[in-house]
């Protein structure tokens, strides 16, 4: 519900046309705050580091697929099979500018963890956008009860960010994948990540045309109004 002194600044004229787009703003920004991500993120490199080709062999590389969308193709040629002496790490790194030597260590990882069982905890989270884009296992009991010795194709694939925090501050990220065990290899996939107005992601978008130079004025200049705060936080323009 939208107090009643904040309806003041509207001029009376204005008032039923724009109540109902305002109170779904509301309802929508505070929607937006506790439950969706305020940002995007796009894969923008892909590196990795082999120890022994004769059990593993990756050639991936990221394409641009629009102005602003990015994914990963190409292949893993796994050439040996999981066992219970396998284990997977993953590290995660941030930098502001992108810059090879900038890169900070981050508090969030994964702890070096049987392959089988890491699969079978976090395959939902973060694997299961390889069904649509790939021929890597589909996984729908457990990971032990499948088979990972094959040539992995990706088409144009990318990862699912639902698992991770709906704040991320922007910058670039850097997850490092590590496999030890039969041989030591690791993957390094390269993120952007860039915070999105709150307005982008209203069902409907308001102009400055759209509303009339009093009201938008009046928005403007009574600073303390609880609804002069959400149209400047939305940048509704």
């Amino acid at each position: 519900m939208i107090p009643k002194h904040d309806l003041k600044i509207l001029p009376s004229s204005l008032r039923p046309a724009y109540l109902p787009v305002i109170s779904d703003i509301i309802k929508y920004r505070e929607a937006v705050v506790n439950t969706l991500k305020t940002w995007t993120m796009e894969i923008v490199g892909v590196d990795w580091n082999i120890t022994n080709e004769d059990l593993v062999a990756v050639d991936l590389k990221v394409e641009q697929v629009s102005r602003t969308s990015y994914r990963f193709s190409g292949t893993i040629d796994m050439r040996y099979e999981f066992t219970e002496d396998s284990l997977t790490e993953i590290i995660a790194y941030r930098s502001a500018t992108g810059n090879a030597n900038s890169y900070q260590l981050l508090p969030y990882r994964i702890l070096k963890t049987q392959i089988h069982d890491f699969l079978d905890q976090y395959y939902e989270g973060f694997l299961k956008e390889f069904e649509t884009c790939s021929n890597y296992p589909v996984i729908e009991t457990k990971a032990r009860d499948y088979k990972f010795q094959q040539l992995h194709r990706f088409n144009k694939c990318t990862f699912t960010t639902d698992p991770l925090p709906n704040y991320l501050p922007e910058g670039y990220y850097k997850a490092v994948v590590q496999f030890s065990g039969e041989t030591d290899w690791s993957i390094t996939c390269i993120a952007h990540v860039e915070s999105i107005r709150l307005c982008q992601q209203l069902p409907y978008r308001i102009s400055k045309t759209q509303v009339h130079d009093e009201y938008y004025k009046g928005f403007s200049t009574k600073k303390n109004s609880k609804l002069a705060l959400i149209f400047l936080t939305l940048r509704i323009r």
